[in-house]
């Protein structure tokens, strides 16, 4: 009997559990490249004029009011946009202070994954294409931009120049001995 109110008991949590997640997918249809979100989050209403230079596929805006990722480094930033996303893998690529209601992110690797954190808050982007420039001014009573990451997806690693060397070295061992053996 006590297994059977201990399982009940650790079910009920683990759902309460799943039932916070803060996440919210506030994607614009149609899909664009710049827009405004109205969003409410923890401290109030927060509007975020965004501009890009590719379409904006996804974005992801975290609303919980005791915030939801309290570390801010690029690894735990990386996993939280790959659950939210549903992708495997990102590679961080950029990272900086940014500061006031307004910023604009110009990098050196360009990007397809963008969090800008303001407030107790995450702003996620997923975009089409890559981009390296990105504009955003928030408003509100939690409108101050803190910093921001960019992720990208992994590139495919090309085989090395050694493996056809040597597949090629291979067949033609394997026609030599094949015209040695007719003669």
């Amino acid at each position: 009997m006590k297994l059977h109110v201990f399982t009940l008991i650790l079910g009920c949590f683990l759902l309460s559990a799943n039932a916070n997640a803060a996440f919210v997918d506030v994607t614009l249809t149609p899909k664009v490249n710049a827009g405004t979100l109205n969003l409410t989050g923890a401290l109030g209403s927060v509007t975020v004029k965004f501009k890009s230079d590719s379409i904006v596929d996804q974005i992801w805006f975290s609303n919980n009011q005791a915030g939801d990722l309290h570390d801010q480094n690029p690894t735990t930033i990386g996993a939280a946009m790959e659950q939210q996303f549903g992708v495997n893998g990102l590679v961080a690529l950029n990272d900086g202070s940014i500061s006031g209601n307004r910023a604009e992110i110009n990098t050196i690797k360009p990007f397809t994954y963008l969090a800008i954190h303001f407030g107790r808050h995450e702003l996620f982007f997923k975009f089409l294409t890559a981009i390296d420039e990105f504009e955003i001014t928030t408003s509100g009573r939690a409108a101050g931009l803190s910093n921001f990451r960019t992720f990208g997806t992994p590139s495919p690693v090309p085989v090395p120049a050694a493996v056809w060397l040597f597949g090629s070295a291979l067949a033609g061992l394997g026609v030599f001995k094949r015209r040695k053996a007719g003669l």
